[in-house]
Parts: C-alpha cells; structure tokens; sequence
C-alpha cells in the first residue's frame, strides 16, 4: 500500500474494476497503513526494518562470522556471539518471553571491553569478571559491538577497579599521624601510585620520579586537613596538587566512595579505619560551608594562611547543617560535588600560584549581573608570605540542567541523521521538510549558544575601573603575536602529523594520511598565507575571555544555554589565561567544536554501505553548515548591542581564520598526546581550513569533511 491515494497508490482505474479491491478498514487499511505514511514516521516499521538491515549489512559477522552460543541460567533468555576475524565480538542477546526478563551473563573472557548497543550506538558500562546484569522488556533484544577502546558511558562512574593492598599507617596513642615514620611510609610506598591512578593528575604519561608531602594544614573544626602533594617528574619540573584528606574509622557510616578513593589503611589500638581523599566524605563539604560562613582564616606552618572567602550570595542560603551531597560522575582537572542541588563545590586539584581565574571570572560577572553562567558563592584560597593567592576551592551556584552541549549535539546528530538518511522517498519534498524541521531544532541550540557568547563578550567590553577587565585596543605588536602564535602552533602540529604519515601507520586511515602528506607538502604555502592573513593595521580590541571555549563548556537547562568553567586551557600558565586577547578565540573554539561534533559522530559510518556512507556524510557537512550560520548570526546580533566594535567587519573573517588554523593546530597537538585514535578529526579539519585559506579547488584538494575539537 503506497499511498492514501486512490486505490492505495497501486492504480489511477476506477475501484470496481480492480481484480480485487484494496485492504480497507480503520486498522490496517491503506488509509491508515501506507508506505508515504510510514516513510514520514521515524518511529514507523518500516523506518524500524531499515534501520535493523542497515545495521545488519555494516558486519559482515552477522552473514559470515562464527555463531557461540552462551548458556545464561534464565532459559528464556536467547544469547550468543558473531565472530569473525578483524571484527570486533557481536554479543546478541534476546528475551524470548512475553514478561519482562533479567539475565546475567558470563562474559568475563571480555574484561575491560566495553558493550556498543548497535542500533543506536549507546555506551553501555565496561564488563568486569563479575557476571554482566541486563534486564529486557517483553520480546526485546539488545545487539552489542564489544568495543575494546576506553569508552564508557557519560553518565557512569568510573569504574571500580581492584581495590590494592592497602599499606596501614599505625597511630599510637598520644600521637598525630603526621609522624616522621608515617610520612615517609606515605611518600614511598602510597602516594606515587595512588597519585598515578587519580584522572586528575596531569602528567600520567611521564615517569614519576617522587612525590612528597609537601604541606599539611589540619582545619580544626571541620574534620579534614588540607595537604599539598609535590610530584616530581623524570624531565626535572615538578607539579604541585592540593589534597584534602580525613580519616574514617570503622564504626562510622561513610560512602562507597571513601574506599575507592582510600590511600592507606590506619590502625590505632584495635580500631581500624581508612585515610582518604576527604572529598569523598560528606562532612567535607559541611565544614568548608562552615568555614566559608565564619570567615575564617587558619594559619598554616610554611608561614601562609588559609583564607575562607564567601560572597554575599552565601549569607543569603539556609541549606541546614547536613544537606544532601552528591558526587558529579564526569572528573577532569578538577573534583566537583553537588550540595543540596543549589552549589557546587570544586576543588582546584592543580596548584598554581597566582588569581584563578575562573573564580575571578565568576566574582566579576556575578557582581555584572551576567545571568547564564554560575554564581560566585566562596572561594577559599591560600596566601603565602608574599601575598601572592593560591586557590584550593571554588564554591558556585549549582545549574539545574539537561546535560552538556556536547553530548546533546552527538546524540541529536546521530539519532537525527540516522532517521533522515533512512528516509528515502522518491518525493524528495518529503525528504526536504523532514530536514528543515530538524535543522531547525539543531540550529535553534547552536544559535542560543551563539546569542550567550555575544552576551558574555558584550558585557566584558564595558569599560571597567578593573584593570583586569578593562578593554583595550589591539596594536599591530598585538597582531604580529597572534600570527607568530599561530605559526609556532602549525608547525609543531605539522612537525607531529609528519610522524604518522607512513604506510604501516595505524593512527591514521588511508584517506586522513592522503590528507596529512598534502598538508606537509604545502607547509610552506600555508605558513607564508597566515603571514599575509591579518594585516596589522587591524581595527580590534582585546578584553577578557573564556579561554577553552567548546560544546562541552555549555549547560542545556529549559532550552537556554549557560556558560560554565572559566579556567581556560588547564596546561597554560594562569597568566596567559587571564590574558586579554581577541573574543574571536572563542568563537572559533565553538565552530571547531561544531566541526568535531559532526566528525565524532560520524565514528560507526566506516563499515555501512557505500550509498549510505555518501548520504550520511553530505547530511553531517549541512548541520555543521547551518549550525555554524545559525551560531555566528545570533552571536554578532548580541555583540552588536555591546558598547564596543570588537573587530572590524573587514577584519573579522580573516582574523578568525587564523584563530581556526590555530585551534586545529593545537588539536592535533592534544590529540596525539592524549587520544591517537583521534588524531585525524583535527587533521582532517586542518586540511580543509588549509584549502579554504589557500583558495584550493576540488581537485586540487583531497575531498574530506570537517572535523577536529576534542574536549577532554
């Protein structure tokens, strides 16, 4: 049944001339049940067929690998794999009754891999040697794609791994713990593993030489006492870190979380307990609330202080003595928990000495009014003889949110483009509308973000008697830094690609390594135009920044955007992150961002067929372009309002083209340092701003579509 037209699409003749008349009726009739229909319903069977034989034809396991079955103890409950060699394991598993079902499988063989559900390649948690739990609806079925890369869900903790031996610091009576034996049991056989194993430590790929217990502070009164632990690497340089640990003795109800996170095991008589990572322990948090509502300022031995500075934010909330914590799952840099679902309280783990500058952000425009980013609500900083802050804490207001940009924009991609590639018609008006509308619902996002950027910028270039804010006129010195910036970044970014340009070369695909070759080969081209790019007589300004700007920086609440994480790029110095430069900085991290999100979706194309790889990619090159539009209309229409031309308007697209090289650049730079299997996003998306900057045609370039911008 083709259609709702007259005799179901299949003939124009009069009905009583049929041979058999059309299926009629309310239910299944070609009225209600009809191929035109169901092409416009994502949800419809038919797109649901399509999008199961799309999936089946991407492994040429299902057809042609091994079958291996499994023997779950729920018999009704089907589960088996598909292998084939230089495939990943097809883990298929079915629920073969009308009631819902659970099932635990043994799958221990796969350790450490991580299950990709297929149809909508959803991340489900790691396999572990326990038995893997999954529960079904009636008749459903899961396929999974056993993925050995280090992926897991965005939502999920990290995973527990085996708990070490734990090496037990003994408290004598009449003794503090900070004993000379105790300190030096700590540094030699607790701390550089513990520290080795934290995401937060920065320097997990170079040798660690040492570390030592270089501070401790106890906050009396609080129940924990902050210590700053000092790594030293085998290059020489050493890296600082704050710590705030407690101890937890066996009768006392703690989390889960204060053993995962536990250095040492500490015995005083017959009592036993763990010494921790102090932000795992509720009590922490009440005791910095309380510390921050007393002001209070503790003196430490290396002759600084502690400094507990609220705002007047604070003073304002009644939140109790003992309000609800929650730990947030997603850990960077730093270690963030939720406090009655009204503030977050992080931790600066990396210690640096200077104004940070994401809580001088935050101070300045929450006293601005700026209302789509987090408030300031304290900060706790140490001082040190020469007055120079070392920030420990931040304390904000907590955003009630959806999730980030960043996994909105990978999911509204991956499930939008899916249901419109799949939707072929051959009335292609069809098509057209179904794209319109779901553009529009991708470019509607994009484009607030692009509107709370403008706002931010325009509201930083107000004249300031903050000589940290206040904005000033970029001089041609200026320009010519910007340039050389971008120059050194391009070669150390060319100088790495040249490395995985050769044929035995994993990290790259024939296609990206095509692309990488062409752009060593015009290095010098390419070099000599972003000399000529921007000249210096160029009308900007330069005022304070975001500094990382990216998709993973904003916070989707009730359809507005908010900006959050103000730091800047953590391996900087604070310095040049409180810099005043070009806002196009950010601007091009976004479009980056966009480009990344496009390319970091595309991840499950490289074994569909040919037709739908074409469709798909042509699809992902429109959003990004539309996204992109969207992002920068929006975003000159607020800085417009703003009391100060930021950059000429003949200046602007040259200026932000280099900002782009530069960004590309540093995200090969990343990417080969932290995440190689990524390494051609970013050369893919440096070869296509290279045409575009050099005027390359078609031909003269390697085709490719966009990519780059990883936000780790």
């Amino acid at each position: 049944q083709w259609s709702s037209d007259r005799n179901g699409g299949f003939s124009r003749a009069d009905p009583e001339q049929l041979v058999l008349p059309p299926l009629m009726g309310s239910l299944y009739g070609y009225d209600a049940i009809n191929v035109e229909a169901q092409s416009r319903d994502p949800h419809s069977l038919l797109n649901w067929t399509r999008r199961m034989l799309a999936t089946r034809r991407a492994k040429q396991a299902f057809g042609r690998g091994t079958i291996r079955f499994l023997r779950p103890a729920n018999r009704k409950i089907l589960a088996y794999l598909r292998e084939m060699p230089g495939e990943a394991p097809i883990l298929c598993v079915a629920n073969l009754s009308r009631a819902p079902q659970a099932v635990e499988l043994d799958l221990s063989e796969f350790a450490g891999m991580s299950p990709v559900e297929m149809t909508a390649d959803s991340v489900f948690p790691a396999i572990g040697q326990l038995p893997y739990l999954l529960t079904f609806p009636p008749y459903g079925f899961l396929w999974f794609l056993l993925s050995a890369g280090d992926q897991r869900p965005s939502w999920s903790q990290p995973t527990s791994e085996q708990l070490p031996e734990f090496v037990t610091v003994v408290i004598r009576e009449g003794q503090t713990g900070a004993t000379p034996e105790n300190v030096r049991l700590l540094e030699s056989e607790v701390l550089p593993s513990w520290l080795s194993r934290r995401r937060w430590f920065a320097s997990k790929d170079k040798p660690l030489r040492s570390v030592r217990l270089a501070a401790l502070t106890t906050i009396y009164g609080a129940g924990f006492a902050f210590t700053e632990i000092e790594a030293e690497l085998a290059d020489g340089t050493s890296e600082r870190y704050v710590l705030p640990i407690a101890i937890t003795w066996g009768t006392e109800i703690t989390t889960p979380l204060h053993i995962q996170l536990a250095l040492s095991r500490v015995r005083r008589g017959r009592t036993v307990g763990y010494l921790t990572d102090a932000f795992s322990l509720p009590w922490f948090a009440y005791g910095v609330l309380r510390k921050l509502r007393e002001r209070a300022t503790v003196p430490t031995v290396q002759q600084s202080t502690i400094r507990f500075e609220p705002t007047e934010r604070l003073d304002e909330l009644d939140l109790g003595e003992t309000p609800e914590v929650r730990w947030l799952a997603a850990e960077q840099s730093n270690s963030s928990l939720v406090i009655a679902e009204t503030l977050v309280l992080k931790i600066v783990r990396r210690l640096m000495a200077g104004v940070h500058p994401e809580a001088e952000m935050s101070r300045y425009l929450t006293k601005l009014g700026y209302a789509n980013t987090a408030p300031l609500y304290g900060e706790v900083v140490r001082v040190d003889p020469a007055g120079v802050p070392h920030t420990l804490i931040i304390v904000q207001g907590f955003i009630d949110n959806q999730g980030n940009a960043w996994d909105w924009a990978l999911d509204y991609l991956r499930r939008t483009i899916d249901e419109l590639a799949l939707a072929v018609d051959d009335d292609t008006s069809v098509d057209q509308a179904h794209e319109e509308e779901a553009v529009h619902g991708y470019c509607a996002v994009i484009g607030a973000i692009g509107k709370r950027l403008g706002e931010l910028h325009a509201m930083l270039s107000q004249p300031s008697d903050d000589e940290a804010f206040a904005p000033v006129a970029a001089t041609p010195d200026d320009v010519r830094n910007w340039i050389a910036d971008t120059k050194t970044m391009l070669n150390e970014a060319l100088d790495i690609v040249a490395q995985h340009t050769g044929e035995d070369e994993q990290t790259l695909d024939e296609d990206a390594r095509d692309l990488a070759r062409s752009l060593i080969d015009r290095r010098k081209a390419l070099v000599a135009k972003i000399d000529e790019l921007v000249p210096d007589d160029t009308k900007a300004a330069r005022i304070r920044i975001h500094g990382d700007f990216h998709l993973g920086q904003v916070l989707l609440s009730q359809g507005d955007a908010y900006l959050i994480d103000f730091e800047g790029e953590p391996a900087r110095a604070l310095d040049y992150r409180r810099a005043k430069t070009s806002p196009l900085r950010d601007v091009a991290g976004l479009l980056r961002s966009l480009s990344y999100a496009g390319a970091a979706a595309q991840s499950t194309l490289e074994n569909a067929p040919q037709q739908v790889v074409d469709r798909k990619r042509a699809l992902f090159e429109r959003f990004r372009g539309y996204a992109a539009e969207a992002f920068l209309s929006q975003y000159r229409a607020a800085v417009a309002e703003g009391p100060l031309t930021l950059v000429s308007a003949s200046h602007e697209q040259a200026l932000l083209d280099l900002f782009l090289i530069e960004k590309a650049a540093y995200e090969i730079r990343y990417e080969a340092a932290n995440r190689p299997t990524w390494l051609a996003l970013p050369v893919r998306g440096l070869a296509a701003l290279a045409a575009r900057v050099l005027g390359l045609t078609p031909t003269q370039s390697t085709q490719s579509h966009s990519g780059g911008g990883g936000h780790g």
